[in-house]
């Protein structure tokens, strides 16, 4: 293993210097990750799953369309060795961050080789703005799918209660790759663009819950005065976060329970 990750190490330096097609016709895909099945990451991380959600693969097709010098994946095989790419970029992002992400591992990790990265991606920051875009899109849907999963009691209370664990527990539960997200953005501008849109459609989402927990039609309720709430939410749930990651429970951080309890108050009060 340490020979050829220092083989790895050496060709990724040679490919970030211009080579990456010249290598990416020699090299082929791992020879024993193609025999495996292709539902998970042929590597030391035994059972680490491929996103398999609905409409991943056109929307991995559209973003890579959408970037400059990436190649969308056409055939089975590609897709499928495409998809152990992005899940092993997604793995090391959520467990070491932007700067623990390098090409050798990920090539390691979803048994596909370095050669074979490059050729579809170009480079390490295109696989990474890939990555990216596909993380947000993932995050919206599962959000939008979760508050319209909800179904709301006549107690307005309870209910707006259950949107904000809704709401918290869609977020604590990505919490790794959001903070990974955010690092990614500060480092390439170019990622920038496409939070504005997800962000509004969330927002929207969100909107739409609350006007359903109050239990009454979009026509009579203030929309704008539910768009201020989310950010309310938005902004502590976000501000708790990052206080976490800085200061453990331990020592003063406040834990997940107690922050729903009030941040559920606080939204109370503001729809009162």
């Amino acid at each position: 293993m340490g020979q050829r990750r220092d083989r790895d190490m050496a060709l990724t330096r040679r490919l970030e210097r211009g080579e990456a097609h010249a290598f990416a016709a020699r090299m082929g895909r791992s020879g024993a990750c193609a025999r495996q099945a292709p539902d998970s990451i042929c590597s030391g991380s035994a059972g680490y799953s491929v996103p398999q959600a609905n409409g991943t693969v056109a929307a991995v097709v559209k973003s890579a369309v959408e970037i400059e010098g990436v190649a969308a994946p056409q055939q089975g095989r590609s897709r499928e060795s495409f998809a152990r790419v992005r899940a092993a970029t997604v793995q090391l992002l959520s467990e070491k961050g932007p700067k623990g992400v390098l090409i050798a591992d990920v090539s390691a990790l979803a048994g596909v080789s370095v050669g074979t990265i490059y050729g579809r991606v170009g480079s390490r920051a295109n696989l990474l703005r890939v990555v990216h875009r596909e993380e947000l899109e993932r995050m919206r849907t599962s959000m939008v799918a979760r508050l319209d999963a909800l179904e709301f009691s006549e107690e307005v209370d309870t209910s707006l209660r259950q949107l904000v664990h809704a709401y918290v527990a869609e977020l604590v539960q990505n919490v790794a790759i959001i903070g990974a997200l955010q690092a990614l953005v500060s480092e390439d501008p170019e990622m920038a663009s496409a939070g504005p849109e997800v962000f509004a459609e969330t927002r929207a989402a969100v909107v739409a819950a609350l006007a359903r927990a109050l239990g009454a039609g979009a026509s009579s309720v203030d929309t704008a005065w539910l768009g201020w709430v989310f950010e309310v939410m938005f902004a502590s749930t976000r501000h708790w976060q990052d206080e976490s990651a800085a200061m453990p429970a331990s020592a003063g951080a406040m834990e997940e329970s107690r922050f729903e309890e009030q941040l559920g108050r606080s939204v109370i009060l503001l729809l009162r």
